[in-house]
């Protein structure tokens, strides 16, 4: 008898804790495209963001800036230390997306597609970036009405000494 109801209680526990774990869940990023920290030869045209499940875009925020050219070197547009990178966009990042009025800083163009629902997100860039760092930023509202926010950094190259431009 009493293993029949320690038996019955590990299965209830298992189909509570099954069945709380999509409320559990929240819009937590999956995929950057480009990923995180990518060395680009060439400035890319949109931004791809993929998350664990779908945003309300309407109430979201997704932001593109380039990282302040004055704490760059020669170095972080060659060969950057990403590590440097990610701390300096995660210092400009909670000012970034509280700020209004930002477009003349912003080199996103604002989403490709815009369902109002979508767990795959696509932010429109300004054409020819040149070279730089960047940070893709986000807030969104997840279905379930969970906030996440978050970051991700990418460097359009300059050419090495020697290389063709």
């Amino acid at each position: 008898m009493q293993r029949r109801r320690t038996t019955l209680r590990a299965l209830a526990a298992a189909v509570l804790l099954t069945a709380a774990r999509p409320a559990l869940a929240h819009a937590e990023i999956e995929t950057v495209d480009p990923p995180r920290d990518a060395l680009l030869d060439v400035a890319p045209l949109r931004i791809r963001l993929v998350f664990g499940e779908p945003v309300e875009t309407r109430f979201s925020l997704f932001k593109v800036y380039p990282l302040a050219s004055a704490s760059l070197g020669p170095a972080d547009l060659v060969d950057p230390d990403f590590l440097r990178l990610n701390g300096l966009a995660a210092a400009l990042v909670p000012g970034a997306l509280s700020a209004r009025d930002d477009a003349d800083v912003r080199v996103d163009r604002g989403l490709i597609d815009t369902a109002d629902r979508s767990a795959d997100v696509t932010v429109a860039l300004a054409p020819d970036l040149p070279v730089g760092a960047y940070v893709v930023m986000w807030r969104v509202l997840a279905i379930d009405g969970h906030t996440t926010q978050g970051h991700a950094v990418f460097v359009v190259r300059a050419p090495a000494q020697g290389e063709a431009e």
